[in-house]
């Protein structure tokens, strides 16, 4: 090809290039913020694919799952230093709400600094496998592990909060079936 065939050629290009780039940066002539119009067909043909997410199933590992008592105690425990020695770190401290359930370093910080990034907790429900290499098959296998570890909350086993939280919770829980056996008689 000649030189000036191939400035032609190449002058044309970016031409063609600047205004795809151009249509593309300022969008189609229709407002973005306008939702499609999809038929009544359509529309049950995108929600035979829900729901969003799924319902909750119940771990038959866990006796506690589902209940509302054990869910409130763990909401609790989850914010509460006094998991961990002198009370310093919860399980909040690193997976915190406001940075999408993880703490944004490179390298988790407990009581110690250890040597692999906080996991976010979100959708772990969802999950089959927990901890970065797998070694607990439920939440509840793994929620333990942290509050153990001497590098993370190093909670000593005979700790007075437990007891008090457990008994709170089978308090919660008799009341629960004493009202539920006295509205259904």
């Amino acid at each position: 090809m000649s030189g000036s065939r191939f400035r032609t050629v190449l002058a044309a290009g970016l031409l063609v290039t600047a205004a795809l780039l151009i249509a593309l940066s300022t969008g189609p002539a229709t407002s973005a913020a306008e939702p499609p119009d999809f038929t009544a067909g359509e529309l049950r043909r995108v929600l035979q694919h829900g729901p969003w997410p799924g319902p909750a199933a119940r771990d038959p590992s866990n006796r506690a799952s589902g209940d509302s008592a054990a869910i409130a105690l763990g909401r609790r425990l989850f914010f509460d230093g006094r998991l961990s020695v002198g009370g310093a770190v919860s399980c909040a401290s690193c997976h915190d709400p406001a940075r999408a359930w993880t703490d944004g370093r490179a390298r988790a910080q407990g009581l110690s600094a250890l040597d692999r990034n906080t996991p976010t907790v979100l959708n772990a429900a969802q999950h089959r496998w927990f901890s970065w290499d797998g070694r607990a098959d439920s939440l509840w296998a793994q929620s333990v592990q942290p509050i153990l570890d001497p590098r993370e909350e190093r909670m000593l086993i005979k700790e007075p909060v437990i007891d008090r939280h457990i008994e709170a919770l089978a308090i919660a829980r008799e009341q629960s079936i004493q009202t539920r056996c006295t509205t259904h008689r």
